[in-house]
């Protein structure tokens, strides 16, 4: 047998530890570990040399201002304090599976909460524990929203799990619209690396200095796979939140908007070639797209004159227009032959 000289068995197993280190450090972002936990792997080590010695020192109090949110008698979501009078934030989804609410603390227990309002647009919901003499322990919003490639900590209860500290890293500056199907609308949301169980939505997003930084709302899935992007209520929102203490409406088109590159060839032979724009699919019967006769299949190439191309774009100057907004839409039929001007009032 055919021996190897002792340096290229040594160069060789070096690059096999080599590769499991590569390995080991591209999947920390997806850790989903107890807290008190990490300092036993030696990954609180780390966490300090990063500068995350204050979540560290203020773990407990961090804590204290998150919970799981119980639907019904039954764990569904995450949510956070923050306000010393029991203001709390969680996701919508989350509370409109039911009709009674508590959040789950290991600091006070089993608190009831009644839900003050709701921003669908961004599925948001702020709910109100009874007071306090001395109040809670909240946490505070940050005043800037965070950087792309910037570390930040998901508390959350994943898959009836209690207080897990998942952590990952802005993933785009802009925030994009991801379709929910139980609201039947775009969600506006902020892009976030991490893998995210069922159980975690409605949970704080924290940055290093402990503050609110977004709120789980969803995760990327294609054909039941995770993709491991999550989906975090942007921190204006918030901030338009808890400044109103209010109902929040964005307008919205009940209807599933691909952009034609998304699109199959065989789908694309049926328009004109180097058609752009977005192609209306699903429709729910509480689209406006129904009354003004916008059918599934139709391009819609022009909004108020201006080019059509990507869905993030249409989407975020709607909303500049407001509820009960006039809009009008340049509409490629499916014959991709004949053009029409669609005018369209933006239900809220």
């Amino acid at each position: 047998m055919t021996r190897l000289p002792i340096y290229r068995v040594g160069i060789s197993a070096f690059m096999k530890s080599l590769r499991l280190l590569i390995l080991l450090f591209s999947m920390q972002a997806f850790f989903i570990l107890p807290f008190n936990e990490l300092p036993a792997l030696g990954i609180g080590a780390v966490l300090a040399a990063e500068g995350n010695a204050y979540l560290i020192a203020q773990r407990e109090k961090i804590e204290d201002a998150t919970g799981a949110v119980l639907v019904d008698g039954r764990m569904l979501g995450s949510g956070v304090i923050v306000s010393a009078d029991g203001l709390i934030l969680t996701a919508l989804h989350v509370v409109s599976a039911g009709s009674r609410y508590r959040l789950l603390s290991k600091k006070y227990g089993s608190l009831p909460l009644n839900v003050i309002a709701t921003d669908p647009g961004h599925d948001i919901a702020l709910l109100k524990a009874p007071e306090l003499k001395d109040g809670y322990s909240s946490l505070p919003l940050a005043g800037s929203r965070p950087e792309v490639s910037e570390r930040i900590f998901l508390l959350g209860s994943p898959v009836f799990r209690h207080d897990l500290w998942i952590s990952g890293h802005v993933a785009r500056q802009e925030d994009g619209y991801e379709w929910q199907t139980t609201a039947n609308r775009y969600i506006e949301n902020t892009y976030v690396t991490a893998m995210t169980p069922e159980g975690t939505s409605g949970g704080a997003w924290i940055n290093t200095q402990g503050e609110i930084v977004g709120l789980q709302i969803g995760i990327m899935v294609k054909r039941g796979q995770l993709m491991g992007i999550s989906y975090m209520a942007p921190i204006d929102a918030l901030e338009v939140m808890l400044a109103s203490e209010n109902e929040v409406y964005t307008p919205f088109l009940a209807c599933i908007l691909e952009e034609t590159w998304e699109l199959s060839p065989q789908t694309l032979k049926r328009y004109p070639e180097g058609t752009t724009g977005l192609v209306v699919g699903r429709l729910h019967s509480s689209s406006p797209f129904v009354a003004a006769r916008v059918h599934s299949g139709e391009v819609i190439t022009r909004l108020n004159g201006d080019p059509v191309e990507f869905r993030d774009d249409f989407l975020r100057t709607l909303r500049r227009f407001g509820p009960r907004s006039s809009v009008v839409l340049k509409v490629l039929a499916i014959d991709g032959k004949t053009h029409r001007n669609v005018n369209i009032t933006l239900p809220r």
